[in-house]
């Protein structure tokens, strides 16, 4: 298939029913999968459908920070809109998902039945750091969270937690015996008051 104008790996991906690493496996002519340009040509892995895009026109931008720009010209780079709901929808997508502890700091990717805070955080935001302790080291302490900002604490010890914030009252984050799941800002403050935001 042909990437399109306004097309992303993450929503080429989901339009084709495959995972975004097994697409970007697929492809390893793409050097970096946030920089695709429309005309590039991709290989679907197995399991995923060749054929042209769903009708509706191009794909919205997803949480991955660009989205395909015509051919010879430089992709859009979305990374300053990410809390325009690409970023919070990516998150949501992943609500069900369950708690692992699996190799804490190492990221799992949105394909991952299992994740902890911080490698829920590195899902949805792959330029991040997926250890609770470097995602709190990197927050602005007093900092008010907006949607799509990332929301850290030194509690509990020894690692931490971090979430996604909404900027509804409510974030998205992975505790034990839970999951990933959104919850209202009281329940994440009093598992782990906020010492630092990550501004997205």
């Amino acid at each position: 298939m042909f990437v399109k104008p306004g097309d992303t790996m993450t929503s080429i991906a989901q339009q084709r029913g495959v995972g975004v690493q097994n697409l970007i496996s697929a492809n390893p002519q793409i050097k970096d999968p946030n920089l695709i340009y429309a005309g590039d040509r991709l290989r679907m892995p197995n399991g995923g459908t060749s054929g042209a895009a769903p009708a509706g026109g191009p794909a919205s931008p997803s949480g991955d920070g660009f989205s395909a720009a015509p051919a010879g010209q430089k992709p859009v780079d979305l990374s300053g809109q990410r809390s325009n709901g690409a970023s919070l929808d990516t998150a949501r997508s992943l609500i069900g998902r369950g708690y692992g502890d699996i190799d804490s700091g190492t990221p799992v990717g949105r394909d991952s039945p299992v994740m902890n805070c911080a490698q829920f955080v590195n899902a949805v935001y792959p330029d991040l750091p997926s250890g609770a302790p470097a995602l709190t080291s990197m927050s602005t302490p007093g900092a008010q969270p907006k949607a799509g900002d990332v929301i850290c604490s030194h509690s509990p010890p020894p690692y931490g937690h971090v979430g996604i914030a909404t900027g509804e009252g409510t974030v998205i984050h992975s505790t034990p015996g839970v999951g990933v799941h959104e919850s209202p800002m009281s329940e994440f403050t009093a598992y782990s008051p906020i010492d630092g935001v990550i501004p997205r």
